[in-house]
């Protein structure tokens, strides 16, 4: 039996490692003597190779920089991201989108053709529908759309008595604030056939309609709205009538005037014994208004009223009496009005004049022609002189007709100019 050769154990294991594991792979997760920081273990962790055993790949040992250097394009943030998309919140209709099975409120406009076409008990039902959607639109405090509620009603109310219980309703729905929208478009509207409509709409609404319109007359001050708030009243007619007669007895000047205004376009003679205390008002707008009132209504007792007022301290009141008693055509109002030729105020002549022009009377043709020439050393003023033409020619007598004739050669241009145009001489 030989002899074994002797074998360092040490050298064994030592030589066994090299051709096992030459070089140790390095996991990715742990760092390597490149990365690592201070403190990490050096190469004296691996034994050097055996002499004469291949040396270790440097591919194999030196780190990826591929895996180990960070992706510029992941690292780097985002600029898209953090910008919301600005049209996203407006393309989500499922967010309001009602529900599977869920029945739309239906509008008022529905409720009230359904409760038109309906009859007998699903009319009740329609009505009672009608008056929950409109005391909801009530809690809301929509009284735009509660107005446009009424006039849809009041649009398609015929009259009769079958509309009763329709007229009923409306005057159910319209409260004062629905009353004052209604009012509102009606005084800013500039078409005639809309306000006539809006008209017709408050004189189906009850009292709210006066009520509404006579706090608009108080507060309104441009003309425009004002001629259309009072054209309104008066198409309220008994509503309008009982306003009127409470607004006369009002302390403020203007809601007096306007309360006469309404019943000067009302007329009758219940209007008249209303406007007999106003002729004594302090103010001389309210005075004045009165006159043009008693002037509308007409009748025996507006034409003895009238001729009180020619003796007026004012000269409005005066001058606005005669123009009156002249469109009633008032004879017994001749002779003071012959009277007030000599007035002192040239509106006041110049009025008068014409009034006896178109009452037409011949009585006084001498007398208005001495105010168409003058005398020898003085001459009226211009106005005064064309109003005397201009009534000879109404009263068409053949003094009047002569007088005319001469003044187509008067010296004052402007007076012949306005004679030769009434003789219709060119």
């Amino acid at each position: 039996m030989g002899t074994e050769p002797h074998i360092n154990p040490f050298e064994t294991i030592q030589l066994g490692q090299n051709l096992v594991d030459p070089a140790p792979s390095v996991p990715d997760d742990e760092p390597t003597k490149e990365t690592a920081g201070p403190g990490a273990a050096t190469d004296s962790a691996t034994p050097p190779p055996a002499p004469g055993a291949a040396a270790a790949e440097p591919v194999e040992t030196a780190p990826d920089p591929v895996e180990t250097a960070p992706d510029p394009v992941e690292a780097a943030p985002d600029p898209v991201e953090p910008t919301p998309e600005p049209v996203e919140p407006a393309t989500e209709p499922a967010a309001q989108a009602p529900f599977p099975g869920e029945v739309p409120e239906p509008s008022l406009a529905d409720l009230v053709g359904a409760y038109l076409g309906a009859d007998g008990g699903k009319q009740r039902e329609a009505e009672k529908a009608l008056r929950a959607g409109a005391r909801a639109a009530a809690d809301r405090r929509e009284f735009g759309v509660l107005a446009d509620l009424v006039e849809l009603m009041a649009d398609s109310a015929e009259g009769g008595d079958e509309d009763r219980d329709l007229r009923a309703l409306i005057e159910e729905f319209t409260s004062p604030a629905v009353a004052s929208v209604i009012v509102a478009r009606l005084a800013s509207s500039e078409e005639e056939g809309e306000r006539a409509r809006l008209g017709r709409v408050l004189s189906q609404v009850g009292p709210e309609g006066a009520l509404a319109l006579t706090d608009a007359l108080e507060q309104a001050r441009d003309r425009f709205e004002r001629k259309n708030l009072l054209g309104a009243m008066v198409g309220l007619g008994p509503w309008g009538f009982e306003m009127a007669k409470r607004m006369v007895d009002d302390p403020r000047w203007y809601v007096v005037r306007n309360g006469v205004a309404v019943l000067g376009e009302i007329g009758g003679m219940d209007a008249v014994s209303h406007l007999t205390s106003t002729l004594a008002s302090r103010d001389r707008r309210v005075r004045r208004e009165t006159v043009r009132a008693l002037a509308k209504i007409g009748g025996a007792d507006a034409e003895s009223l009238l001729l009180g007022m020619l003796s007026d301290g004012e000269t409005e009141v005066r001058s606005g009496a005669c123009r009156a008693l002249g469109l009633l055509g008032s004879i017994r109002a001749v002779r003071r009005l012959q009277d007030l030729m000599d007035d002192p105020e040239q509106d006041v002549q110049v009025e008068c004049i014409q009034a006896l022009g178109r009452i037409g009377d011949p009585g006084p043709v001498q007398s208005i022609e001495k105010k168409a020439f003058g005398g020898f050393f003085s001459r009226p003023p211009r106005e005064v002189r064309i109003a005397a033409f201009r009534a000879l020619a109404a009263i068409g007598t053949p003094r009047a007709v002569k007088a005319l004739e001469r003044g187509a050669k008067d010296s004052d241009g402007k007076v012949r100019a306005s004679v030769r145009t009434l003789l219709g001489v060119a």
